[in-house]
């Protein structure tokens, strides 16, 4: 067995970890991190095969719940009753019941109907921007954006707003999420009234910080390869394209964790029930074997399989979303500012599964 300690939170790693993930590739795919106490995956083929392998679970909180001391669990029974009503963190069949409750939100008719929100939603930041010449990617846009769009398909506030609100629905539905959830849970008696709430929250919580990092770590890889901006801006037929390579290239998250359910070996590695696994999904998604040139940023890449938003049972159902809103704003800021440049350094935060950038983000459009 390779043993290593690498930390994930050095600053080298959190500034880019590309090279890191082409040195493991080669050297050790599969190998056990004494620092994390798990083993890490890092081939796109190997990744794709645990994102489908049903022994390799997505709960990864209760253990961790299960082991804390009884005054704890106590303590945290709420937080553990939240998370683990949250798909993210579960499996079948808990998993498949509140999936197919959530995909009510997701379906091309509700995406459909929130595009001419998105769209004003945008329109209404840029213009903002028309008056200044310089502003932050982060605060002045990508942070409200989704921020916004995931309001108006719930609601701003949590669980005591939105049991108010569910009883409204129950006499008076509407063409929102809350109440598309809420058909769904009419014909599933199995559904509870707590299920549509956490899973709000969910949506709340998981669409908000990964839609702003793909907007801005889209538009930095966009302006640091100034050939394929200038692609773009002469051909907008790429846009569907240049999102998927930023989703590929410089995505929201590198990783996603898994807890084995019985012994098993990926790539000839021994792994023991109970045993954690980190999937790098970013180090897949540049694997030589499986995309030609990886390292370049190609807005014109397909196809373009890459694993930025998970596979398999567990695969993002806000996706259709994320890449609604990234299409809307990049169509609409490379219309109005053909002078938009970086300003200023770009910073990531020091986060092991997520690839996030520091404010301020600073471009200048003026």
């Amino acid at each position: 067995m390779i043993r290593v300690s690498h930390d994930y939170l050095d600053p080298g790693f959190i500034a880019d970890p590309y090279p890191y993930f082409r040195k493991i590739q080669s050297e050790m795919p599969v190998h056990w991190n004494e620092r994390w106490r798990g083993w890490i995956v890092t081939r796109y083929d190997d990744v794709y095969a645990a994102l489908h392998n049903d022994r390799l679970m997505a709960d990864t909180v209760t253990p961790y719940f299960q082991a804390m001391k009884p005054q704890d669990r106590e303590k945290y029974a709420l937080i553990y009753d939240v998370l683990n009503n949250w798909t993210v963190f579960i499996d079948p069949p808990k998993h498949t019941r509140l999936r197919r409750l959530m995909q009510r939100a997701f379906t091309p008719r509700a995406i459909a109907k929130m595009r001419e929100v998105v769209e004003a939603i945008v329109a209404k930041q840029l213009d903002k921007w028309e008056q200044k010449k310089q502003i932050d990617v982060i605060d002045d846009f990508a942070y409200p954006l989704p921020a916004s769009v995931i309001a108006t398909m719930i609601v701003e506030e949590f669980n005591v707003y939105l049991s108010g609100l569910y009883a409204q629905r129950l006499t008076n539905p509407r063409a929102d999420m809350m109440s598309w959830l809420m058909e769904a849970q009419a014909g599933d008696p199995s559904i509870r009234k707590e299920d549509v709430i956490y899973s709000c929250m969910l949506l709340l919580v998981a669409g908000h910080e990964t839609t702003q990092n793909l907007i801005a770590n889209t538009l930095v890889a966009l302006l640091m390869s100034p050939d394929q901006l200038a692609l773009l801006r002469q051909d907008e037929r790429h846009i569907p394209t240049a999102i998927e390579e930023g989703l590929r290239y410089n995505g929201p998250a590198k990783g996603t964790m898994r807890v084995a359910a019985g012994d098993m070996e990926i790539r000839g590695a021994s792994i023991k029930n109970g045993d954690r696994v980190l999937l790098w999904m970013a180090a897949a998604n540049r694997d030589p074997e499986k995309f030609a040139a990886p390292d370049t940023f190609d807005v014109t890449r397909s196809p373009n399989p890459h694993l930025t938003f998970s596979h398999g049972i567990h695969f993002c159902m806000g996706a259709p979303l994320a890449r609604l809103e990234l299409e809307v704003a990049l169509t609409d800021i490379l219309r109005r500012f053909p002078k938009l440049a970086l300003a200023g350094p770009v910073v990531y935060r020091p986060r092991v599964l997520t690839r996030t950038m520091e404010a301020p983000l600073l471009m200048a459009v003026a």
